[in-house]
């Protein structure tokens, strides 16, 4: 190889990643700089001969003073402070040089980092490790000591708890392919010229969970899996048994998902608790850990105790729904065996209902079990997600082990029961009762297209229908609810005052502000539609719009999780984030209905954003 070549990643990629390492430091800066102010405005007097010049200054100075909580008192307080500066800098710093420029030459590769350039000889490649997902690639490539720095062992730790060092290259680069060609032949000529018989390969066996799941989602939780990750013998066929386990990454991604927020109810539990026990108790505010706690006066201190358990109930229930979303499946003769963490659950085949089948692709679907009856509450939480249904259900997706004989195993003693009770009134396999949310929170453009056709199918769509309208109006209150939910958990749990009837007003005027999203976003498309010289589809924005927002629905959850946790900041991020998937789902419910493009298509999006924030920022004034 004689000739340099430069391989760098799009402009719109580097600047987003500028941009989350900006904001980042930006908000710890704030944070640090806040603490700053309070710290020397208590040493020292506070200068307020600018305030009449400046009236601003007031609501500024008033902003950062939170009378809340009390200000730092000396330098050791700002140590907080100084950690998250820290951290911050140190994940901007790994952000900012995750995706690098590449060089290529005859003699090695030069890698950016920090403006300047990293020298890698060929030789000194270690392994090449590859994460696939569909065409979108992972490279991690591994290099002797000595050429990258101690910062580049950290991108090892997160692909794989290694610790080696190494650099990322994503499939997002210019010239991928050729560049892994680069990569492995002029490493294999490196060793051959050394006769260090180090030959480096693709290691396709060392994917990394973490960027598969980033890669894809659905491929993580639905592919079928390979033969080097599928389970061990326990989910072999042996007589009439037809065990299914799922691979490693999906258990261990479920148990820790639901084992942080289990830990997480249990911290805030406790800190609920001691706050009450030191309002009630003077005399206990001077022990460890409780002389660290926030205490402030409240009317009725009573109230810590019953959102201590209030909180812990819904949290650790949301636990147990994502710790039992997949579980292991043992179809026997006697019956469906559901292992669950406490012991199994035996449902008697004579109990199924229904199969019904959501495919993402042809090595990729979602089977949702219902039953009559045997499971659990957490369960029926199972259809709700699926298609808003509540009879208990048990999901299976493609990759559990033996997929394909078990599932068989399944439907066979499902029509079995049909046939011998003569139940004509449900199909036993339904497989076009698709789940419109997975669908459209994976494959959205899939999705609204489909939804668009067979609407477009149903001439009386275009005029208004009531029965449609009411079918529609749960999937409009439901994400109409999370807002008034979220007013409500800030102000009862999180600033601890007891509910009343202003409050209750304030809930009920919030739901209604955001249940008037449905037709004020709908009408408005229909007479921007109406102004461009074409109205041929009427009100079916009415009947699409609740449906294709409710993606936006798992982002509301989590940032009301986050709030009930006491992370008000993060769970402004949240729906901030939901507010930008609404715009997302918004834009290609237009696309697909009225094919507007460009500003049209944009400025269409932007208008359940603009509603969204007027609703974000009314609950950030009402919680002031």
């Amino acid at each position: 190889m004689n000739v340099e070549k430069v391989h760098r990643y799009p402009r719109h990629f580097t600047v987003t990643i500028e941009i989350l390492s900006a904001i980042t430091v930006l908000l710890a800066t704030a944070l640090l700089g806040r603490d700053l102010l309070r710290l020397l405005w208590s040493t020292y007097t506070l200068d307020t001969a600018l305030f009449a010049r400046f009236p601003w200054l007031t609501d500024l100075v008033l902003l950062i003073s939170d009378a809340n909580t009390p200000p730092p008192s000396g330098l050791a307080d700002l140590l907080p402070a100084l950690g998250w500066m820290a951290l911050a800098l140190a994940t901007a710093l790994l952000l900012r040089n995750s995706m690098p420029t590449v060089r290529t030459s005859a003699r090695g590769m030069l890698v950016a980092f920090v403006n300047d350039w990293l020298p890698v000889p060929w030789e000194n490649i270690c392994a090449i490790k590859v994460t696939e997902s569909g065409d979108r690639y992972v490279l991690l490539v591994e290099t002797d000591r000595g050429w990258l720095t101690g910062w580049h062992r950290w991108y090892s730790f997160i692909y794989r708890l290694g610790f080696r060092p190494a650099f990322l290259i994503t499939s997002q680069i210019s010239d991928f392919d050729e560049l892994v060609k680069t990569l492995l032949s002029e490493a294999d000529r490196a060793a051959r010229t050394l006769a260090t018989a180090r030959r480096i390969e693709l290691q396709e066996d060392a994917s990394s969970p973490l960027f598969r799941l980033l890669l894809s989602p659905t491929a993580f939780f639905t592919q079928r899996a390979p033969r080097r990750d599928a389970p061990s013998a326990a989910a072999d066929i042996s007589g009439d048994v037809v065990i299914g386990q799922y691979p490693r990454r999906i258990r261990a991604t479920l148990t820790w998902t639901a084992a942080l927020i289990a830990g997480a109810a249990i911290l805030r539990y406790l800190t609920l608790a001691l706050t009450f026990l030191a309002i009630t108790f003077p005399w206990v505010r001077s022990l460890p850990i409780i002389d660290q706690l926030d205490l402030r006066l409240l009317p009725a201190p009573w109230w810590l105790l019953i959102e201590a358990h209030i909180v812990l109930l819904f949290l650790i229930g949301v636990a147990s729904v994502i710790y039992h979303a997949l579980p292991t499946v043992e179809a026997r003769s006697e019956g469906l065996i559901v292992h669950r963490l406490r012991g199994r659950t035996l449902v008697p085949w004579s109990r199924l209902r229904v199969m019904k089948v959501t495919e993402f692709s042809e090595t990729s679907q979602i089977v949702l079990i219902q039953v009559a009856g045997g499971l659990p509450l957490d369960t029926r939480f199972v259809s709700m997600v699926y298609d808003g249904s509540l009879s208990p259900g048990i999901l299976i997706t493609s990759a559990i082990g033996n997929a394909d004989a078990l599932l068989q195993r399944i439907a066979l003693e499902a029509m079995r029961y049909h046939e011998a009770t003569d139940d004509t009134a449900t199909a036993p396999f339904q497989s076009d009762a698709r789940s419109d949310l997975l669908l459209l929170s994976v494959q959205s453009s899939r999705a609204v297209n489909h939804l668009v056709e067979e609407l477009r199918n149903d001439p009386d769509t275009q005029g208004f229908t009531t029965r449609r309208f009411l079918r529609l109006l749960p999937t409009a209150l439901g994400l109409a609810t999370f807002p008034a939910l979220i007013l409500f958990a800030d102000r009862s749990f999180v600033q601890h005052i007891l509910p009343d009837g202003r409050l209750l007003g304030a809930i009920v005027v919030m739901l209604l502000l955001a249940l008037l999203e449905w037709p004020l976003v709908s009408l408005a498309a229909v007479a921007l539609d109406e102004m461009s010289g074409s109205s041929e589809d009427g009100m079916r924005p009415l009947y699409l719009y609740p449906q294709t927002q409710q993606p936006r629905l798992f982002l509301m959850l989590a940032a009301l999780i986050a709030l009930l946790l006491g992370a008000q900041p993060l769970a402004a991020l949240i729906w901030l984030g939901a507010i930008g998937w609404s715009f997302w789902l918004a834009a290609g419910l237009w696309s697909a209905l009225y094919d507007w493009r460009g500003g049209q298509l944009i400025g269409g999006g932007l208008i359940p954003v603009a509603f969204q924030l007027l609703l974000l920022i009314g609950y950030l004034v009402v919680r002031v």
